[in-house]
């Protein structure tokens, strides 16, 4: 867990002391798939970070359908905004997708430490301000770029590793959750899948994406 403390953007910030004394004020907590971290309107009293597994936001529609936010894997977190905001229940649902582990911090006692420390509000605020950029990003994929397009920018972020081809990339998210996150149907997502495969770009299966040629799919 040390690596999470070390790259996150609300803990690597923190002095040793602060580290010590928040891990006072947090736990550890597993959920099996398909259990809810959270309910629209339920009480936030705490931010979790992803440790293990992978955590699905999502609103329901009063006709029952989903819409997914985001979906959140290792090192990530979800929950934090709500201790800068006078919102005090979640806006949304939170799912774990797998067997999940979250890393579950006060927020109480994490703005204690805030209000104690003016540069570590600034060092928080300018990484909050890149993350702010990176959704920006986002939401110009999802509204100017075609479904295509939409598909191969989030594959090519969301590949890690050294890109060789042959090389099976796993992915924590399945085709259905993946069509609701990139705004396009499943059936178009498959098409899409189709033609890649047909192309000889990349392969679909249950382990993850074989890319067969990172030049195409750079140039897709």
């Amino acid at each position: 867990m040390a690596d999470i403390f070390e790259k996150h953007y609300l803990l690597a910030p923190l002095s040793p002391a602060e580290r010590e004394r928040l891990t006072r004020h947090q736990h550890r907590r597993r959920y099996s798939a398909g259990s809810m971290v959270f309910t629209k309107n339920q009480k936030t009293t705490d931010f979790f970070i992803v440790l293990s597994g992978t955590v699905r936001l999502y609103f329901s529609a009063p006709d029952g359908k989903e819409k997914t936010v985001k979906l959140f894997s290792r090192g990530q977190s979800f929950g934090e905004a709500l201790m800068f905001m006078r919102h005090d229940t979640y806006p949304a649902n939170a799912i774990a997708t797998e067997d999940t582990e979250l890393l579950v911090i006060s927020n109480r006692e994490f703005r204690d430490i805030l209000l104690k420390n003016v540069e570590l509000c600034l060092a928080i605020m300018g990484t909050m301000a890149e993350y702010v950029q990176i959704l920006s990003s986002q939401i110009e994929m999802l509204s100017v770029f075609d479904a295509r397009t939409r598909l191969l920018h989030y594959l090519r972020d969301h590949m890690q590793g050294e890109r060789r081809n042959g090389t099976l990339y796993p992915l924590d998210i399945n085709k259905k959750d993946l069509a609701e996150y990139l705004a396009i149907r499943p059936e178009t997502l498959s098409r899409l899948l189709k033609q890649l495969e047909h192309e000889a770009v990349l392969v679909w299966d249950q382990r993850g994406v074989t890319v067969h040629d990172w030049a195409k799919l750079k140039d897709a």
